[in-house]
């Protein structure tokens, strides 16, 4: 009787999987920073929409010997080269909306990467989310004594000015009216 755990197929390795398929596999990683700053934006592979910033560092792997590139920013051919297993290539991107297509050739196959309408912000990340806030006024102790004081004298100076009014207009009025008996 056959052991139960001798007869489990186990999944290949990567390394199994390598030598059965004879293929190129290549990986291109896009981070982006934005000067000054030590944040930074990376792109997933063939991805749309995402948010980078300006300065751009294309990191190109190939699991083989000599691989070419060559990276299309909106439509215009901005860099080409040659490589053997690992390269980085470097740009600024000063437009509003980038779409790259990179295209890495290898002596067995090919593989074309593209990025459709990748946002360029021109400020960092947390500029572009804040909220504009509305200061509210902050007021010292003092500030606050000098206006109550201010209004409050404000309040009896009106108050004295309404007393005289009134006393001109109903006391002398009745001095001055003649009474006919």
């Amino acid at each position: 009787m056959p052991n139960a755990s001798a007869n489990r197929l186990m999944p290949p390795t990567a390394m199994q999987m390598k030598n059965q398929t004879n293929t190129q596999d290549f990986y291109v990683v896009i981070q982006s920073s934005f000067p000054g700053q030590s944040q930074e934006l990376s792109l997933p592979l063939n991805s749309t929409g995402y948010i980078m910033y300006p300065d751009w560092t294309f990191l190109f792997f190939s699991d083989q010997g000599n691989t070419s590139y060559q990276i299309y920013l909106n439509g215009g051919k901005v860099g080409s080269g040659s490589f053997i297993f690992r390269t980085q290539f470097s740009m600024n991107v000063t437009t509003d909306f980038a779409n790259v297509s990179i295209i890495l050739q290898g002596s067995e196959n090919s593989t074309v990467y593209n990025f459709y309408d990748i946002p360029i912000l021109h400020t960092t990340l947390g500029k572009y989310y804040s909220v504009s806030n509305v200061e509210l006024p902050v007021y010292t102790i003092t500030q606050y004594l000098y206006f109550g004081v201010r209004t409050l004298v404000a309040s009896l100076f009106s108050a004295l000015g309404a007393f005289f009014i009134i006393h001109r207009t109903v006391v002398l009025k009745k001095k001055l009216e003649v009474y006919a008996k």
